[in-house]
């Protein structure tokens, strides 16, 4: 005892022995990068993961750029053997796709179209020239037309594309596939 705290020596639990490897010829682990904000679900999902004998944990990060929003769920919503069928699947090349993802897609699909059917073909000859750099008052002389007009155009397709400026959007048109 020191200081007035008792010591504490941790000894290891024996664990009920791991899981056999998937049969598919490979005898190394598959390695598995856990990306998940909640640290205690993070800590869980490691060890039912390490307690598998074909994978290992070799990493854990709290955020991914750009992940698709279902993804973030599946650790979450599934049940243990769930998670560990499915990285199997995937490491044996195996594509996952959830019915939540595929939700998610046909959704963002549909409000994608939605905001080009409410685009002009003026305003779309617009977005081509702000894209090919033609300012706006170029882009008024190039169509023949005031560049009140032009202004009216562009305030238009922010307002439909939800964005607050030129350069937005020329890259939400970029991304909706409106211009090259």
């Amino acid at each position: 005892m020191h200081g007035g705290f008792p010591d504490v020596t941790l000894a290891q639990q024996p664990s009920t022995p791991p899981s056999p490897p998937a049969i598919d010829g490979d005898d190394h682990p598959t390695r598995v990068l856990i990306v998940e904000d909640h640290r205690v679900v993070a800590e869980g999902l490691a060890a039912l993961i390490n307690h598998q004998a074909d994978m290992k944990v070799v990493g854990s990060v709290g955020t991914v750029a750009e992940c698709i929003p279902a993804a973030a769920e599946l650790h979450k919503s599934k049940a243990a053997a769930d998670v560990v069928a499915a990285i199997r699947d995937v490491a044996r090349g195996k594509m996952l796709i959830t019915p939540r993802t595929i939700a998610t897609l046909l959704t963002k699909r549909r409000s994608i179209e939605a905001q080009l059917e409410r685009l002009t073909p003026r305003e779309k000859e617009v977005l081509t020239l702000m894209a090919e750099g033609f300012p706006s008052r170029a882009i008024a002389a190039e169509l023949g037309i005031s560049y009140t007009t032009i202004r009216t155009h562009i305030r238009s397709l922010g307002s439909k594309l939800a964005v607050h400026s030129k350069l937005e959007a020329i890259v939400k048109a970029r991304e909706l596939g409106l211009i090259n």
